[in-house]
């Protein structure tokens, strides 16, 4: 089964964080928009988590700078469903 992707994303010409969704029909769907990156995020979370418990599809939560690129550390990314197998060292 195919995972679902949620993004959290800045948008520089609204300036708001939206959440968006990658895996539907349509390429990229915005769902909503915040103006905070801390409120993006924790909707981003909980609607990642609630898809996957509801339909047991796999999802995945990617939480994107300013910049456009995937933030560094362990709070940037969150799956559910479908975690990554662990490296060693």
């Amino acid at each position: 089964m195919k995972r679902l992707i949620y993004e959290v994303r800045w948008d520089k010409k609204s300036r708001v964080w939206w959440l968006a969704v990658r895996g539907l029909e349509a390429s990229v769907v915005q769902l909503r928009r915040y103006r905070t990156k801390a409120d993006a995020e924790a909707w981003g979370r909980t609607e990642a988590r609630n898809w996957w418990e509801a339909r047991g599809q796999p999802t995945q939560l990617l939480i994107y700078t300013k910049s456009g690129r995937i933030g560094k550390g362990g709070r940037n990314e969150a799956s559910y469903g479908c975690d990554s197998p662990r490296r060693k060292g």
